[in-house]
């Protein structure tokens, strides 16, 4: 017989610490059957009057299990659809027959070495009559959590313990936590939460599930998400002497898994507002420059940002700006990769892509550039493979000093990540500094009739090969120095299918690849393709 939420079965009183050293008879269904009284019965008659549901304790004196009254008492508890019995265990045996009569009429008969039937039905009957108060006290708890909102999931998971004694943590689908500690490892309780998230059980997809040891694991999805599993869950471990707390623990959860739910999207719509107020400040920063007003300089101080050093901008670019990513997400996603690396930075909204700038004491050296090239591109590396559709590419910009500085090199940043773009390399990172001979190519990169000229350079191969691999292998041929071996190791193609490749491209273009103003035109043209959205 199921239970209902906050009901106990015979099982689970039978973990509790009352029940040391018991035989039980009847078989899994009956054991699973719902508990609603445990009360005595003086007398084997005085079960005919007992309600349905109520677990009977009947001392030595009222049944002596190896007589023959015992198969009278399983009739008259089946007939009055009783949870089960109580007794003692006698101390020749019990008889076969009887064992077989519980089985067959899948009663729960329970055998203890002594019985003292009022004191054990006082100590089972609060456990049995708690659940549904305690679901009650839980579910207060949690709608008071509701109505302030936990600052923190920790604190969340301290009011569980504190109100009904929940050893409770939020985990991840595999297992693993991600807030708070269990008593048992992330893999065994990880293929349970995969059962529940192809079809979770009881009320808002709660899961019940056992452990080793006795344990019963309660689970619910943290935040259910429409047509897919759950990310995180609240999960729940219950020793056997709480077996009591199982409808309160689940009760709880639900009502937990809400407040979290109602937490994590207040979250967001702070981020949602914070990167937005971040933008405004930056844009008056570029605005005023040095002379930035008292309310520009507070609001900036407010979001921690340094304004007097050497500043380095970071603009970064989406190779594919249409993917459907919210800002919000993807700056929260940079600003934790930039912390694992050691990087802290408010990463800001812009037309571009975010932006972010650091922030130097003295001015960095052309070691600290490299390492903070790298680094950015391995952090880039990284969300293109947690999140697959992404490609990114960004541009430093030099370091210059004050508050006008953070607007000079976020122009520069803008031309270095202009420069990123035309590269066949995922995650491109550039540099501009002062002396970069890439800021004298930027500037050839024209408009107008000369960007029409230019474009028409390269018109033929464009026309001709709509996959772009000849363009590509050709960037790729004059990025290296004209060479079959380089272009053939990037591009992961044999030489000769370069060398073939490089006949088509000569047969087609208008102009002599061996004469060095020709082919530099052509370069040139091919960096303008690449760098211009609107060309792709």
């Amino acid at each position: 017989m199921a239970t209902g939420p906050g009901e106990i079965t015979v099982r689970q009183l039978l973990l509790t610490e009352h029940f040391a050293g018991h035989v039980a008879l009847g078989g899994d269904q009956a054991l699973d059957r719902s508990v609603q009284l445990v009360t005595t019965a003086s007398s084997v008659a005085e079960l005919g009057d007992l309600p349905p549901h109520a677990l009977a304790i009947l001392s030595r004196g009222a049944l002596r299990m190896e007589d023959l009254t015992a198969d009278i008492a399983i009739r008259r508890a089946v007939t009055g659809n009783l949870a089960g019995l109580v007794a003692e265990l006698p101390p020749t045996g019990l008889p076969v027959v009887t064992r077989r009569l519980a089985e067959k009429l899948q009663l729960a008969v329970v055998l203890v070495t002594q019985v003292d039937a009022t004191s054990l039905a006082g100590r089972l009957d609060p456990i049995v009559r708690a659940p549904l108060l305690a679901a009650v006290d839980g579910l207060r708890i949690a709608v008071e959590r509701m109505l302030r909102l936990p600052a923190d999931p920790l604190e969340l998971l301290s009011g569980l313990r504190e109100a009904l004694g929940l050893s409770a943590a939020i985990v991840r689908a595999d297992g693993r936590p991600v807030v708070g500690e269990l008593p048992v490892a992330g893999w065994e309780i990880a293929g349970h939460l995969a059962q529940g998230a192809a079809g979770a059980d009881g009320e808002a997809g709660a899961r019940l599930f056992p452990l080793r040891d006795g344990d019963t694991g309660v689970a619910v999805p943290a935040v259910r998400l429409t047509g897919a599993p759950a990310n995180l869950w609240l999960v729940a471990v219950l020793p056997p002497r709480d077996a009591a707390l199982i409808g309160a623990a689940r009760s709880a959860l639900v009502a937990a898994a809400l407040s979290y739910s109602l937490h994590l999207a207040d979250q967001a719509m702070r981020f949602e507002r914070e990167v937005q107020h971040r933008g405004q400040v930056f844009a008056e920063l570029l605005e005023q420059g040095d002379s930035a007003t008292r309310h520009c300089l507070e609001s900036a101080t407010a979001l921690g940002w340094q304004l007097f050093g050497w500043h380095n901008a970071v603009q970064i670019g989406l190779v594919r700006p249409n993917v459907s990513v919210p800002v919000g997400t993807l700056i929260s996603c940079l600003e934790a990769e930039l912390r694992r690396d050691g990087v802290r930075a408010g990463v800001l909204p812009r037309q571009q892509g975010p932006a972010f700038w650091l922030t130097w004491q003295q001015p960095p050296t052309p070691v600290e550039i490299t390492a903070l090239a790298r680094t950015i591109r391995r952090v880039l590396l990284n969300i293109e493979r947690d999140v697959p559709g992404l490609e990114f590419y960004a541009g430093i910009g030099g370091a210059h000093p004050g508050i006008a500085g953070i607007a000079t090199s976020m122009q520069e940043a803008q031309q270095a990540f202009v420069l990123a773009r035309s590269r066949d390399v995922h995650a491109a990172v550039e540099v501009m500094d002062a002396r970069a001979v890439k800021r004298i190519l930027l500037g050839w990169f024209p408009t107008g009739p000369l960007r029409d000229s230019a474009l028409s350079l390269v018109e033929p191969l464009t026309g001709e090969d709509a996959t772009g691999e000849l363009s590509r292998t050709l960037r790729c041929y004059l990025d290296h120095e004209s060479s079959i071996a380089s272009t053939a190791a990037i591009m992961g193609v044999h030489r000769n299918t370069v060398i073939h490749r490089l006949r088509r491209i000569r047969a087609l273009l208008l102009v002599d690849l061996d004469q060095p103003e020709e082919r530099l035109a052509v370069h040139l043209a091919l960096r303008l393709v690449q760098s211009d959205p609107a060309l792709d």
